[in-house]
């Protein structure tokens, strides 16, 4: 059986540059521990999309009802500037209406954008407790109702009126 030799010459610049990343990856700080997948998924429970996903969830029939409401160019096949979806819950029968927006495709075709609409609902429906523990403390403004989150650019606002309660999610630096 033949061993392979390594020269000790060979071996020091590979020991060093290991030396010297796990050096680096040491001090770096930790990072932040988002709950829950941050601001960004804030609404993917209810609407299966999230900020920054692609085009590509377009094709998954867990979200309901969908259909474009406008694409980028004139073509049928033409990459989606806007999705309008109803999902119904099959047991308790309530409904969630929400508009998909897609930035440019030469800008990634990424959402950013998401508005949902619960129009059989209030905000005292919503665990206002659970939002604050996942994403802090909102600004608040009374009459009407509306809170606001924010996540360095990602926005989510919660507002009632004679509609329904709406939560709006955005973030513009994604377009």
């Amino acid at each position: 059986m033949q061993y392979l030799k390594f020269s000790s010459l060979s071996l020091k610049p590979w020991g060093f540059f290991l030396l010297v990343s796990l050096v680096i990856a040491s001090c770096a700080p930790p990072s932040p521990k988002v709950p829950d997948g941050g601001l960004k998924q804030a609404l993917f429970e209810d609407t299966g999309f999230g900020l920054g996903s692609h085009g590509s969830n377009l094709t998954s029939k867990e979200q309901g009802e969908c259909a474009v409401e406008s694409r980028y160019g004139s073509s049928p096949s033409a990459p989606v500037s806007l999705l309008v979806c109803v999902s119904r819950d099959a047991a308790s029968g309530e409904r969630v209406k929400y508009r998909i927006n897609y930035a440019k495709p030469s800008a990634g075709h990424r959402i950013w954008k998401i508005a949902a609409s619960y129009p059989d609902k209030n905000v005292a429906d919503f665990n206002l407790d659970k939002l604050e523990a996942q994403f802090g403390t909102p600004r608040r403004v009374s009459d009407p109702l509306a809170l606001t989150w924010q996540k360095d650019t990602t926005f989510l606002e919660l507002r009632e009126d004679q509609y329904g309660v709406h939560f709006q999610l955005w973030d513009r630096s994604l377009r």
